[in-house]
């Protein structure tokens, strides 16, 4: 195939553009948090069959959490699934693009605007997921489209698009998608990167430390120990582990001030205000190097 010229690629690109920006209202529309994401795969599955593609559902089955690589399920996977697309095979698959679905949770308080309603301001496309990463999967849909009214056979083979559940956490919804045979010899992810290239990445281990106390009325906080006060103490321990993992990062990371983070997200203690908690949750994400395994992270935490 000739290199195409700019001004056939600009001129398809705008001609979809508009049904672009439509596929983005529809999917931010969808609050797909974790256990909620069917909703929105099925907005993929119709872009991706009115692009052509083949497409499926994949199951993930509850018994993935026994593979040495998946993460602890949040819930059950029941009703849950991947959504894939593919073009007929000449032999593997050449390339697969892998987006994922799911959203963090959003706080409406701290929105301007209902977080699950696309508002386009600016220029700019605003809603939970927009960014992360529904635009992505708006990006490369776009450019398919494009490219197919080119011509057919510039994505007629050997291409697949799959949209995965859980990145956000356990990273299972990939997980399956591999164990069900979804791979190619490359893999796209268009996630947001101001168009830099990731040379490399990091690991994630999420962590639940729980400490329990004798409690007691609040009369007598001033001879107890008091949860808050070993709250302290832990983040401040929490700190030491992040700096040490940031002393010599991979050359990848040239340029990033801090590339591993540990992020106390949810604390919760105590039940009742005149009373001396008798417990303290701390849920935290440990981002660490790839080297270390979780057992390793969870030793060290320990």
């Amino acid at each position: 195939m000739h290199e195409l010229p700019n001004d056939i690629i600009v001129n398809a690109v705008q001609a979809h553009h508009p049904h672009a920006v439509d596929l983005l209202k529809r999917l931010v529309a969808c609050p797909s948090t974790v256990g909620h994401e069917s909703v929105a795969q099925l907005v993929i599955l119709e872009e991706l069959d009115r692009l052509g593609f083949d497409t499926e559902q994949i199951s993930i089955p509850d018994n993935i959490s026994a593979d040495p690589a998946a993460g602890i399920p949040q819930q059950s996977y029941d009703g849950r699934f991947n959504v894939v697309g593919r073009t007929p095979p000449t032999g593997r698959s050449r390339l697969l693009i892998n987006g994922h679905i799911d959203v963090v949770p959003a706080e409406p308080s701290t929105w301007t605007t209902d977080p699950y309603t696309p508002v386009v301001d600016g220029g700019h496309l605003y809603g939970r997921g927009a960014g992360d990463m529904k635009g992505g999967f708006a990006m490369a849909l776009l450019a398919l489209a494009a490219l197919r009214s080119i011509s057919s056979e510039l994505v007629s083979h050997d291409l697949a698009v799959v949209s995965v559940i859980e990145e956000e956490c356990t990273g299972n919804g990939t997980l399956a998608s591999l164990k069900s045979g979804v791979d190619a010899d490359a893999v796209l992810l268009p996630e947001p990167t101001q168009l830099g290239l990731l040379l490399g990445g990091i690991g994630v281990t999420w962590v639940d430390i729980r400490l329990g106390f004798a409690g007691g009325h609040a009369e007598s906080s001033d001879r107890l120990e008091h949860p808050m006060d070993v709250l302290v103490d832990v983040v401040r321990e929490l700190a030491n582990v992040e700096r040490s993992y940031n002393v010599a990062p991979p050359s990848a990371f040239a340029g990033i001030s801090q590339p591993y983070n540990v992020n106390v997200g949810i604390v919760t203690a105590g039940n009742w205000p005149s009373s001396v908690p008798s417990s303290l949750v701390l849920r935290v994400r440990v981002g660490h190097p790839g080297s270390a395994s979780h057992q390793d992270v969870l030793a060290e935490i320990d």
